[in-house]
């Protein structure tokens, strides 16, 4: 029987270099998730492993390139939480993380994303639903007054208070501003939901949604590496983690 072997970083680093750039997106699924400028820092750093490797500093560059899978893997730790929903018990990521382009050389800054407990965000949908179905109430009256009203001064006054008193938007739009819910990478991308969990649920699709949890970077302390502007407690021959 043959063995298999695992294939190292690198290894997987130096056959992206031979396909499409497209795919390094796919890099890493799931809970890390790369911003446009934050995939051209990743192809930046991939491109300079794989000039080492070419140059024939082939154990420096499996060391680094290592080192980065090991940082990146522990970015959300692969950690699930589980949640009853519909009846259902579901499990989805307990965190996620958004990395941006740091400005520095090797580096990224970072954005992780908490999980937003299901039943928290029914409980606000209802609490809103029931708000935006009184407020359409009051407006309506206001509508009504505006109708049967002559004078011009008195017309104007019921518009100002119907534009003050009237909320716009689903009950969802509301949650999401309450909660601060993150939906997607790009907020003017409106019809991309990428940072948010599908689950069905006996036979009905949920939806699980994530909200931003704290900031952080992923910075480059290795060889020929640049100003960082942080602190590190102990040396660090590649890249660590700040918070």
């Amino acid at each position: 029987m043959t063995q298999k072997t695992e294939t190292s970083p690198l290894e997987k680093l130096l056959r992206r270099t031979m396909s499409y750039m497209s795919r390094l997106k796919d890099v890493r699924k799931g809970n890390l998730y790369f911003t446009e400028s934050g995939l051209a820092r990743l192809a930046h750093i991939e491109g300079w492993l794989t000039g080492l490797h070419d140059a024939g500093k082939i154990e420096e560059a499996e060391k680094l390139a290592e080192d980065l899978d090991q940082n990146l893997n522990r970015l959300t730790h692969g950690e699930e939480m589980e949640f009853e929903v519909n009846g259902d018990n579901i499990s989805v990521p307990a965190r996620k993380c958004i990395l941006h382009d740091d400005g520095t050389k090797h580096g990224f800054s970072l954005l992780w994303l908490q999980v937003v407990n299901p039943q928290v965000y029914e409980e606000h949908y209802a609490e809103q639903s029931e708000l935006l179905s009184e407020n359409r109430k009051q407006v309506e009256d206001l509508e009504d007054k505006i109708d049967n009203t002559q004078g011009y001064d008195a017309r104007l006054d019921l518009l100002k208070q119907k534009h003050d008193l009237e909320i716009y938007g689903s009950a969802h739009d509301q949650v999401v501003k309450r909660l601060a819910i993150r939906e997607r990478l790009d907020p003017n991308y409106q019809y991309s939901e990428e940072l948010t969990e599908y689950r069905y649920c006996n036979s009905l699709q949920s939806k699980v949604y994530y909200r931003p949890s704290y900031n952080g970077g992923l910075l480059y302390h290795g060889p020929a590496g640049g100003p960082t502007f942080a602190v590190t407690l102990t040396p660090v021959e590649g890249w660590s983690i700040h918070t």
